[in-house]
């Protein structure tokens, strides 16, 4: 899943593998012109510690 440039490297650090990780997302999609429809979808935010 595609992941905000400036999160990645703290996203490395701080994920572990087999551990739970809380997504915040963003979905958009833009109209174009002719007709056609661009979705894109990418975290934006996470944390590794919530209740």
């Amino acid at each position: 899943m595609p992941i905000q440039n400036q999160l990645i490297d703290d996203f490395k650090k701080e994920v572990k593998k087999k551990r739970k990780v809380l997504l915040y997302t963003l979905f958009t999609n833009e109209h174009e012109f002719n007709g056609g429809i661009i979705n894109t979808f990418l975290i934006s935010e996470f944390t590794v510690e919530w209740k």
